[in-house]
């Protein structure tokens, strides 16, 4: 009787061990079938994703940044001749005339660092005075159509805009003799910029 019951009870466990392991195959094979599908899915889907338009909600880059990262690839000779002046950045077109508030920006942002930097500025924008009216006291004009004779160089460029960002194309020459002195490209995303 004793045989019997330890032989009842090791086919019991043989039985119970192999119920597991039929169900825990099974188990893994449903779950390959469903990863496998997942992944079909998920294959065709990325296909049309586009990372290159990413827009984060929150970030911290600003104009600033952008702009110092270009002052710094200008690589710029610190032995110039005469103060530099930054004009209004334009739009690649035809007429190479039209700006934006970018444009105006980026003029303002390059003044500003350049000097910070230690570069001879000159803000061609001051007026000789201040003009005093019922709006207000003003210290800068863009009414003014003056040539100015005393400057060594200018900076500006052109604004390319691509299907990621603007495309910023700056060029710092020799005003008398259009000798280029430094140049640098960089794409600014539109999300730094969607703002302004």
């Amino acid at each position: 009787m004793k045989k019997y019951s330890l032989l009842t009870l090791i086919m019991l466990t043989t039985i119970v061990v192999s119920a597991c392991q039929s169900k825990q195959k099974s188990q893994t094979s449903s779950l390959t079938e469903s990863l496998l599908e997942m992944s079909k899915t998920t294959d065709s889907k990325t296909e049309i994703r586009d990372y290159s338009l990413f827009e984060p909600r929150y970030h911290n880059k600003n104009l600033n940044d952008y702009v110092q990262q270009m002052i710094m690839n200008f690589n710029i000779n610190p032995a110039l001749t005469g103060p530099i002046t930054v004009s209004s950045f334009v739009e690649f077109d035809r007429t190479l005339t039209k700006t934006n508030n970018l444009g105006n920006q980026l003029a303002e942002t390059f003044l500003i660092e350049m000097w910070q930097a230690g570069y001879p500025m000159e803000d061609i924008n001051i007026l000789g005075g201040v003009a005093v009216n019922n709006n207000g006291n003003f210290a800068f004009s863009r009414e003014e159509d003056f040539l100015y004779e005393n400057l060594c160089c200018v900076l500006s460029g052109n604004l390319i805009y691509q299907r990621n960002g603007v495309q910023v194309n700056s060029k710092l020459f020799n005003i008398n003799t259009k000798k280029l002195i430094a140049a640098t490209s960089l794409v600014i995303p539109y999300f730094v910029i969607q703002h302004l």
